[in-house]
């Protein structure tokens, strides 16, 4: 019977022995499977950093294109503002050289008035709608990366979640 006993005891403990080195091989499993999806997630989250970073970069280009093409815009008026400046002067000058070409001049003066309103305006319309234009280029651009960045985002999540899915029945089905 004292045999008996200390054989049930032996087996015991054999059996408390296997069933702590099972929980133990299980707790390791689980925590390479754990490293592993967090490496994953590191991998998409680098990933990502980077597309982020190149649609900077695209937006900053895209920028700097807008803003050129302003300042060119700019420069554009201004030579045209210069230009009708000096026109304007030599018309004041010819107009100085007799009263009978006054009346000429002054209708001639309200009509480039009226052209240079029309022709500001003009300028302005276009630098307008090229301000217009790249604002909303930039914006869709913005919107696009942004669908893409939170679609790519989504799926690297339900796919690190269906991994760690897998992972866990897998662990739970030995």
């Amino acid at each position: 019977m004292l045999a008996e006993a200390q054989q049930l005891r032996h087996e015991l403990l054999l059996l408390k022995r296997r069933m702590q080195c099972e929980t133990a091989a299980q707790q390791a499993q689980h925590e390479a499977d754990a490293a592993a999806a967090r490496a994953a997630w590191e991998s998409e989250k680098q990933k990502l950093i980077i597309k982020n970073r190149t649609l900077q970069t695209t937006v900053d280009q895209t920028l700097a294109r807008y803003e050129e093409d302003v300042r060119l815009l700019g420069q554009a008026r201004g030579c045209v503002l210069q230009q009708q400046q000096v026109e304007q002067q030599q018309q004041q000058d010819v107009r100085l050289l007799g009263q009978a070409r006054g009346c000429v001049l002054q209708q001639q003066q309200v009509e480039q008035q009226q052209q240079q309103e029309q022709q500001q305006l003009q300028l302005q319309q276009a630098l307008q709608a090229e301000r217009d234009h790249w604002s909303a280029r930039l914006q869709a651009v913005n919107d696009e990366w942004s669908r893409k960045l939170q679609d790519e985002r989504r799926q690297a999540e339900v796919k690190m979640q269906q991994q760690q899915r897998v992972r866990l029945r897998e662990s739970w089905s030995r």
